[in-house]
């Protein structure tokens, strides 16, 4: 069972959210994902709460890549937690969620095809056991509904090769 995690986004504008492997990071561009698993847990501090996303591309160039959004939904850091519940409104409304402005259960996110806005950057130093070879990781910055626009990666950007495979549950970076 998802967890449940009740929040009422009628107040929030979606467009807040804005705000060295054997792979390469995916070309900046936006692509088909979907939403595979969520939990909700505390976060390091103890101090709030965080839904963790694990997305999985769907489209067939890519591979079955797994990227992963962490939400402050709960944290004493309020700007933290306006961008994170525009984020979940922007996946509510690019799932077709019935009710984009109330989100019960995380659940209800869950298998829906959407598209992701994807950023190519350098990894954090802390970060570079998620990298390609070249240093580069990849962020989700927006979601859109699949019918919003052509999913396309940018121009001169280098492919994406071989996927490689998501790290067990209990290696995730979250």
């Amino acid at each position: 069972m998802a967890p449940r995690i009740d929040q009422d986004l009628s107040d929030v504008d979606e467009e807040d959210a804005r705000g060295g492997g054997e792979y390469l990071a995916i070309p900046d561009g936006e692509y088909p994902f979907m939403i595979t698993k969520t939990h909700y847990v505390p976060n390091k501090a103890q101090n709030g709460m965080v839904l963790k996303l694990q997305q999985q591309c769907l489209d067939p160039k890519i591979g079955k890549r797994v990227l992963f959004d962490h939400l402050n939904l709960q944290n004493p850091n309020q700007d933290a937690v306006q961008i994170s519940l525009a984020r979940l409104k922007q996946i509510a409304i690019a799932v077709g969620h019935p009710d984009p402005n109330h989100i019960k259960n995380s659940e209800d996110l869950h298998d829906l095809p959407y598209l992701a806005c994807i950023s190519r950057r350098k990894a954090a130093p802390n970060r570079v056991q998620w990298a390609d070879a070249d240093g580069f990781e990849n962020a989700i910055v927006g979601y859109k509904p699949m019918d919003s626009a052509k999913s396309k990666p940018a121009a001169k950007s280098k492919p994406a090769a071989k996927s490689k495979p998501a790290p067990p549950d209990d290696d995730v970076p979250f």
